[in-house]
């Protein structure tokens, strides 16, 4: 008896055991043409830090949407679920459509002089921001989806005398959704 015991036993830890071998999700031929669909992204607002885990739930999109003042990054502002940011490259200053192809890898002016900035809440539109500090770097670019990684990019936005500061940490990857 105790010998069958044993031999129970030892297959059990042998199945036990394989039971936790996992495969890593690290492969670069996932459906989204190679890019994480979650990495660690972070979006401090108003001096609260929020880690967001799977980036897609931010929906990070770059094109225009019908938008009349330019092309733009969008995230929606999850895990806040207050609002969008738009990084603008308005047409005032680029005079037409931003293509993907504009971002080629280690572009980084993405400062006060290259971009304007909107905050819109679902409240209201209007709020208008300032880069104040940090970087923003292109890492990838596939003409369907442009990877940026921002270091502590900090903006401010404003309407009606009130405030808000922003900072953005991590690795985004946006669809250029207008260009597919």
């Amino acid at each position: 008896m105790r010998k069958i015991y044993s031999t129970v036993m030892m297959l059990a830890m042998m199945v036990a055991a394989l039971s936790f071998t996992a495969c890593s999700s690290s492969s670069s031929d996932d459906e989204d043409g190679g890019y994480p669909s979650g990495s660690t992204f972070t979006i401090t607002y108003d001096g609260e830090k929020n880690e967001v885990e799977n980036t897609s739930w931010i929906n990070p999109l770059y094109g225009n949407g019908g938008f009349d003042k330019g092309n733009y990054f969008c995230l929606e502002n999850y895990p806040l679920g207050k609002g969008q940011i738009h990084i603008i490259f308005p047409y005032s200053q680029y005079g037409e459509n931003v293509q993907p192809s504009f971002f080629s890898v280690g572009y980084s002016d993405f400062g006060d002089a290259a971009t304007d900035i909107e905050y819109i809440t679902k409240i209201r539109s209007g709020w208008y921001g300032e880069y104040v500090s940090g970087s923003a770097k292109v890492t990838k670019n596939d003409g369907k989806n442009i990877t940026i990684n921002f270091s502590n990019y900090e903006f401010d936005v404003e309407q009606g005398g009130k405030y808000h500061t922003f900072i953005l940490d991590g690795s985004l990857t946006f669809q250029a959704y207008m260009y597919n």
